[in-house]
């Protein structure tokens, strides 16, 4: 009796030697399906870190491209301003160009959206008459 109770309470110490077989195999699995799974998280971490590295390449890619043409829209805008200017003065001299330029500062610099010229005018005032301006002026005045 108590020898019975002895051998059921040791688990999978007692038992005979095939319980003892039976636990070592159940533990080798465990270690096998637990390797197994730490191997597949480490390929799908590698995996997306690969994919994050490639998405940043391309946005890089794609700022550096956007910063291109942006500069590229900024240095045309600033020749055209300059010609601009330079058209307005009446003497064509770096300083009145700089001072006109100046002036369209002042006036806001209205030409960074779409649309819309530089400084006074405004709209399609890039290719208006030197008289048309002059009339403009008078009645601005008035």
């Amino acid at each position: 009796q108590t020898e019975g109770a002895m051998e059921g309470g040791g688990g999978s110490g007692g038992g005979g030697g095939s319980s003892v077989l039976a636990s070592f195999s159940a533990r080798q699995k465990e270690a096998q399906r637990l390797k197994a799974r730490q191997d597949a998280e480490r390929r799908a971490h590698a995996a997306r870190k690969r994919l994050a590295a490639e998405k940043q390449r391309k946005a890089a890619a794609a700022a550096e491209a956007k910063a291109a043409l942006a500069n590229a829209r900024l240095k045309k805008a600033a020749a055209t301003r300059g010609d601009r200017a330079s058209k307005s003065a009446t003497r064509n001299t770096t300083a009145s160009r700089s001072s006109a330029r100046s002036h369209e500062r002042e006036n806001g610099e209205k030409d960074r959206g779409g649309g819309g010229g530089a400084g006074r005018g405004g709209g399609k005032s890039v290719n208006t008459s030197e008289a048309e301006m002059a009339a403009r002026e008078e009645r601005a005045r008035r």
